[in-house]
């Protein structure tokens, strides 16, 4: 069986570092890129289950990372949502506006991230 697998796209190391550790305590397979670009050909080529994006990377920022995503026919359905803290009422309008899954700006445990998003059809 295929173990779910995770792409975190985050240039922080500490926060890649923890996400790391929590996901793969609850047997996943986590990717790190740490720039938007690589994100992408790493989105592409390995079809996550899930993406784990930061919106303040280096380059291309998670938002234009995440209507890239919408945008390519191989990583059109992959889910995306963001790891870290960004202030809410900002991100919401953001996430409307980009198609960002609707609960994507939710402050949740790693484990809780995983269990309900990989849960929706």
């Amino acid at each position: 069986m295929r173990k779910t697998t995770l792409l975190v796209i985050e240039d922080d190391p500490d926060i890649v570092e923890l996400l790391r550790y929590n996901l793969e305590r609850e047997g996943l397979r986590v990717l790190v890129a740490t720039d938007g670009e690589h994100g992408l050909a790493d989105a592409a080529r390995h079809q996550p289950d899930l993406v784990l994006l930061d919106l303040m990377l280096p380059g291309l920022d998670g938002l234009e990372v995440c209507r890239r995503l919408r945008a390519q026919d191989a990583t059109r359905g992959t889910r995306a949502r963001r790891p870290a803290a960004q202030p809410q009422d900002t991100f919401r309008l953001q996430v409307q506006r980009h198609l960002w899954d609707k609960d994507a700006y939710r402050k949740d445990s790693p484990a809780f991230v995983m269990r309900t998003t990989l849960a929706k059809p």
